[in-house]
């Protein structure tokens, strides 16, 4: 007996979703709208306000107390920060402060 007559037949493939299709569409330029962002961000180096005196570049950077914020934390505690010219400043945060901050500017 074959074993293929237990089996139910295949399903049909179903028909491509029209905003799937628009969305694949749209993908490439969120893309190049993102790298046009990010490449304007890195002209905006920080000032000489922002500079001590020793030449280092203070940044104040809110993080939440996470796991996820691990490697910051690492990042800070080596010294890394420091190495590449930056004085970095953890500003411990709650989740609702960081948002309002980031929607404020």
């Amino acid at each position: 007996m074959d074993h293929r007559a237990h089996c139910p037949p295949p399903l049909p493939t179903p028909a491509p979703d029209r905003g799937t299709a628009a969305r694949r569409r749209l993908r490439p330029l969120a893309a190049a709208a993102a790298l046009l962002a990010l490449t304007a961000l890195v002209g905006c180096g920080p000032s000489q306000e922002l500079r001590r005196h020793d030449g280092l570049a203070v940044v104040h950077v809110g993080h939440l107390p996470v796991v996820d914020a691990v490697a910051f934390t690492l990042a800070l505690d080596k010294g890394w920060f420091r190495d590449e010219g930056i004085d970095a400043r953890a500003d411990e945060t709650s989740a609702g402060a960081l948002l309002t901050n980031l929607i404020n500017g």
